[in-house]
């Protein structure tokens, strides 16, 4: 709810305004302030974000935005998203050095992938049997959705914000 009523603000302050550079700081503003205002409040903030924006960029973008500010503002946000995963493999590289690699790490990476895969499998599997009483699809979509959605920079992400545990310092 406080994503919608931020991303609603938002939206009634960019509807008369036809400057892409005060747009961009708007959306900036809005991804900036609301996240830290969501946390304060004790709510999720990309939960908060992620509603506030779907907002904007459905009905502000359409409904209120002239072509070359809709250009310019993707162009924008595909820069801080390119440079944002620039930072997250800069630091993923960074975590790479600092970790003692074993054998044992290497089996249990082995383990924890095919659980993953097995996991992913198992849920894409379900959904898409489900979806096949109402629709037909493709041989091999399970597979297909199942080794196309592995992305890591989201879930590297999660895991390096994670706190050290109890031995990280031994």
């Amino acid at each position: 709810m406080l994503g919608l009523f931020l991303g609603w603000i938002i939206y009634r302050l960019l509807r008369p305004i036809d400057e892409y550079r005060v747009e961009i700081l708007l959306t900036l503003a809005l991804a900036a302030g609301g996240y830290v205002l969501a946390e304060g409040l004790g709510v999720s903030a990309p939960i908060c974000m992620v509603a506030a924006e779907l907002l904007i960029g459905n009905r502000e973008r359409y409904f209120g935005m002239s072509a070359r500010s809709r250009r310019r503002l993707d162009e924008f946000w595909e820069l801080v998203d390119e440079m944002l995963n620039a930072v997250l493999f800069l630091l993923i590289g960074f975590e790479v050095v600092v970790i003692a690699f074993t054998g044992q790490h290497l089996i249990l990476g082995l383990f924890a992938i095919a659980a993953m895969l097995l996991g992913r499998v198992i849920s894409v599997g379900a959904v898409v049997s489900l979806l096949r009483l109402h629709q037909p699809f493709e041989a091999g979509t399970i597979w297909l959705l199942t080794w196309g959605g592995l992305r890591g920079g989201l879930s590297i992400a999660m895991a390096l914000s994670l706190p050290p545990g109890p031995r990280a310092h031994a």
